[in-house]
């Protein structure tokens, strides 16, 4: 450290540790300098006297303010309207001084405003100075070159003085600015890597995360197949066929179930299953299950169900369609069955289920536990539903909630 170089532990940041510094240099350059000048000017070239003495003052104003409240921006405001006024002054009222060190003034004054408060503060400095600068070439430069004296030794060796300190302030600020652009691309880069860094590290996680998942969702596919098979292996030793239907029923709802981690486990997303290619699947099996192969099924949908939602609506459609294959349709029958899929406002959605069969109406006690299911699954869809039947037709409209998105 030294009168020079004073510390700079109380800033933390690079920028307000150099800014500091910068604004303490300039002002002490100030005082020295411009001290000096006002004596030698009042003794020998009394026209710029004012000038540099108003310039010594701030200079004095600015190095004790900033050695006792540490606020080097309001020192960067005071350098940049000072030096415009000062600037703007001596072009208006001294009109027989060459005006030279005050060009290279103006261009102190914006960097100033550049380096030390900001891009747009630093364009308006630009914009009064160079304002400043066409007023006097316009109006009072030919008056000014009339009026310009011959300049002694003391005057030549003052304005040498004066432009060689301009030049070594500009030439600071600009290699402070230049330092400061350096200086962010170095941290922009390093923090880029950094992030680059750590995104492929992210990148690593997720894909050993999603290959978990996926595992999880297959070995759990997995096992319900197997006790798919045992259910179905047990099915046989059953005499009654009742208990054989109730279990086959069961064995149906397991493997909706067991549908749905199929298609976690192939699909890209972990969060969402297409609906129509799941519907397309699930109908095929029952298909085969209940021998089923003249039933032409039409599935209208672009809604993502997510797993808490695909679960009740796996088994809500499981339970609708296998009530269609069993009562709508005779053996040798053609039937048709059209689903609609609507997205609604916020997690609202809406689901057209229709056949053109002829219901054969079962038993109490066939029908109760099915039906007591789908009005199970519609409340856990937190919804409601509406049924017509007609003589060739039955229509099912549902009015439900994605609880997906609804925990969200």
């Amino acid at each position: 450290m030294s009168f020079f170089t004073p510390n700079t532990d109380f800033y933390t940041s690079y920028f307000d540790k150099e800014k500091y510094l910068l604004v303490y240099r300039i002002s002490l350059l100030f005082s020295f300098i411009f001290g000096v000048l006002s004596l030698t000017t009042f003794w020998y070239f009394k026209d710029i006297f004012y000038p540099q003495l108003i310039t010594f003052f701030i200079g004095v104003f600015c190095l004790f303010f900033i050695v006792k409240t540490k606020k080097y921006k309001a020192i960067f405001w005071v350098f940049s309207v000072s030096g415009t006024l000062i600037i703007g002054g001596s072009l208006a009222f001294l009109s027989h001084i060459t005006h030279f060190v005050d060009y290279i003034w103006v261009l102190v004054v914006v960097l100033t405003a550049f380096v030390g408060i900001s891009l747009r503060i630093g364009f308006l400095f630009l914009m009064i100075n160079s304002i400043n600068l066409l007023l006097f070439i316009i109006f009072s430069m030919n008056n000014h070159y009339k009026n310009i004296k011959l300049r002694g030794s003391i005057d030549i060796a003052t304005e040498i003085i004066e432009t060689l300190v301009a030049l070594s302030i500009f030439g600071y600020l600009l290699y402070k600015f230049i330092e400061f652009q350096s200086f962010s691309e170095q941290e922009i880069k390093k923090t880029y890597n950094e992030l680059k860094e750590k995104n492929e590290y992210i990148s690593a996680q997720n894909k050993e995360n999603v290959a978990l998942v996926k595992e999880v969702h297959h070995r759990v596919k997995n096992n319900l197949q197997i006790i798919i098979s045992l259910l179905r292996l047990q099915s046989n030793d059953l005499k009654s066929d009742e208990a054989k239907k109730n279990l086959n029923e069961a064995i149906n709802r397991i493997m909706v179930m067991a549908l749905i981690h199929q298609k976690l486990y192939g699909n890209k997303s972990l969060s969402k299953i297409n609906l129509k290619e799941y519907l397309v699947e699930l109908i095929e099996d029952l298909k085969q299950i209940y021998g089923t192969k003249n039933v032409k099924v039409y599935i209208t949908s672009d809604y993502n169900a997510g797993l808490k939602t695909i679960v009740p609506l796996g088994l809500l459609f499981n339970e609708l369609v296998t009530n269609t294959f069993k009562h709508a349709f005779d053996d040798e029958q053609e039937g048709e069955i059209t689903i609609k899929i609507k997205q609604k406002k916020g997690n609202d959605f809406e689901i057209f289920y229709s056949d053109n069969g002829t219901w054969k109406q079962p038993s109490e006690s066939q029908n109760s536990f099915g039906i007591e299911l789908i009005e199970i699954m519609t409340q856990q869809l937190e919804g409601y539903y509406e049924k017509e039947l007609t003589h060739n037709s039955t229509t099912f409209m549902f009015y439900l909630k994605d609880i997906e998105e609804q925990d969200k």
